[in-house]
């Protein structure tokens, strides 16, 4: 990101809900992939920057494949890491994954454990 920056560009790295530093949101069971590429859509908005290249590793590929397909018009491009496409859907993600597997903890309230 530093060399990002030091080129002249933004490099910004928000945490999802629920991540990092972030609030949990209120029904994190009932947040989707379109609530997290809406949350995007309104930072980009907020710093006023109309077309992006995104960049998205394990979780965060699926949020930006989502926000490329909604909103083509602001993407200059996209890539990802450690995750091939995959359309998002209503559907829940993957439920087979392992107990408290990092990628599912978006969705954990903070009452329960990831163990």
């Amino acid at each position: 990101m530093a060399a990002v920056a030091s080129a002249g560009f933004r490099a910004i790295a928000p945490d999802f809900r629920g991540y990092g530093l972030s609030e949990q949101p209120p029904q994190p069971e009932k947040t989707t992939f379109k609530d997290l590429a809406d949350d995007l859509l309104v930072m980009l908005d907020t710093l006023n920057i109309q077309k992006v290249l995104l960049v998205g590793k394990d979780f965060g590929a699926r949020v930006v494949f989502h926000f490329a397909l909604v909103h083509p018009e602001r993407v200059v491009a996209l890539a990802t890491l450690g995750v091939p496409f995959i359309l998002t859907g209503p559907q829940a993600f993957p439920t087979d994954l392992p107990k408290g597997f990092y990628m599912l903890r978006w969705q954990a309230n903070n009452s329960s454990s990831t163990d």
